[in-house]
């Protein structure tokens, strides 16, 4: 059995948008935790980016795979902030 690179986007699209809602799930029931905000945008901007991939291929014109790369480096810069929120979050001493 081969697996091709559809296949890996189509079942890494599901993955990231299943940890999409459950960091958004777990930021709603706790919202000082702003670093599970952060990680789930960075969960959708990457299920964004995924269906873009898979809707116009990598052969697409090339306003929509830069607007899928835009949409990865965003990704990246929401994962960045998710960290340095989890950080200062353990440093904050005044939290309940």
């Amino acid at each position: 059995m081969q697996i091709d690179g559809f296949t890996i986007l189509v079942s890494g699209l599901f993955v990231k948008a299943l940890l999409a809602a459950l960091f958004l799930a777990f930021w709603l029931t706790n919202r000082y935790a702003t670093w599970f905000l952060w990680w789930s945008a960075t969960f959708f901007f990457g299920t964004a980016a995924t269906v873009m991939f898979v809707a116009r291929g990598f052969d697409a014109e090339i306003y929509a795979v830069g607007l899928a790369v835009a949409f990865l480096v965003t990704a990246f810069a929401c994962s960045w902030q998710a960290a340095r929120a989890f950080l200062l979050g353990c440093l904050d001493e005044s939290r309940p």
